[in-house]
């Protein structure tokens, strides 16, 4: 997140390190990284680095439509990553370091939330560059095990094929032959909507099709959400080992941002590795034994668009000033609005016609995923 969280202080995130986790904070450096949420990069002693994380309960619509619901959903998923790493032996799986409570998160005032992780040392991914091939054979190994794993072994939700904010996106689409207002982005965003009116709401109409149909909860395992280049971080050679002791080897990728982390189809992580040679794909079937469907690729790929819109249109039709966040926003929406309007809307075939299908559907450019401003 580019801009600061509203309401939090740097005295605050002080005195909650210090209460929760027994921190005492020497330096403390926002890093101005990722979509969703803020960072902080915290020093606590000698060699003792810290990436400390907060999230704004009203910013997480995935996760609920209230600050309660939000903070349940949050903390079972970052509960389920501590259990992917630590019980399941996932080594790949950065999760957060457990309060002294036990809890892997706890609030920060009555709007936020704030979980502490090990700061990895290594070199990031980048949303927009593709990863080399052993990466991408690394990460794909990473999923099938990840799916794998018995999904009793974590308390989580089915993640659903919806929209983080659909109703605000409806609204917004009704309201399209009225001026907005709320900031300087806010008729632009208008214009550039009602443009893509047309297809917008052709894939919705797609979308509630697939949460209808029987595929939509069939083969449901455990998925990441977002394993994309930009959520991969690989540990510098000299890296040391986690806080619990059974940290990545040194070289390793981790796979970072476990807040999407729910029960779904396989194809809701797969379309994001997909290549246009559709060997990883391929490479799955023989890891796992599953098929991939590729009419639930080309839906996830719809829905990621369509989420990202509904977020952002949210975003920028609330007030705002022009700040690095909301200009990000405003660049990001037009990126979705061309990925909606020159990509064909999928068709939802029969069950029987997608089990016998054996060519993969085209495989889009993923756009940085950063859902809040």
């Amino acid at each position: 997140m580019k801009d600061r969280p509203a309401g939090v202080t740097e005295r605050d995130l002080v005195h909650a390190l210090a209460d929760g986790w027994g921190l005492p904070v020497e330096t403390l450096r926002y890093a101005p990284v990722g979509g969703g949420s803020y960072h902080w990069v915290v020093t606590s002693g000698p060699g003792e680095q810290w990436f400390v994380t907060v999230d704004d309960l009203d910013d997480k619509g995935w996760l609920g439509r209230t600050r309660l619901a939000v903070f349940a959903g949050l903390r079972a998923a970052l509960d389920a990553s501590v259990t992917l790493r630590r019980e399941t032996g996932l080594r790949f799986v950065a999760a957060p370091v457990p309060a002294l409570d036990g809890r892997s998160l706890r609030p920060l005032g009555d709007a936020h939330t704030v979980a502490v992780f090990p700061f990895l040392h290594g070199t990031p991914g980048e949303w927009d560059k593709p990863l080399p091939a052993p990466d991408l054979d690394e990460l794909l190994a990473m999923l099938a095990a990840l799916h794998g794993v018995d999904p009793a072994a974590v308390r989580l939700q089915r993640r659903e094929a919806g929209l983080s904010w659909r109703d605000d996106l409806e609204l917004a689409l009704r309201e399209l032959g009225r001026p907005w207002t709320g900031g300087p982005f806010t008729e632009p965003a208008r214009e550039l909507l009602a443009g893509a009116a047309g297809p917008v709401r052709r894939g919705l109409d797609a979308l509630d099709r697939w949460a209808r149909s029987p595929a939509a909860a069939a083969n449901l395992v455990i998925t990441h959400g977002e394993p994309h280049p930009g959520n991969i971080i690989r540990v510098a050679a000299d890296g040391a080992d986690g806080a619990d002791g059974v940290g990545p080897a040194s070289g390793a990728i981790m796979l970072i941002d476990w807040d999407t982390v729910g029960l779904a189809p396989p194809e809701r992580d797969l379309w994001m590795i997909a290549t246009e040679a559709d060997a990883e794909l391929r490479r799955y079937t023989e890891l796992t034994g599953r098929p991939v469907d590729s009419t639930a690729i080309e839906l996830y790929r719809l829905r990621w668009d369509l989420d990202d819109l509904s977020c952002f249109i949210r975003d920028l039709r609330a007030p705002h000033r022009r700040t690095p966040g909301t200009e990000h926003a405003w660049q990001v929406l037009q990126t979705i609005i061309t990925q909606i309007t020159t990509h064909p809307i999928p068709v939802l075939r029969p069950a029987a016609a997608r089990a016998t299908e054996t060519d993969i559907c085209p495989v889009y450019p993923i756009r940085p995923a950063s859902t809040k401003l």
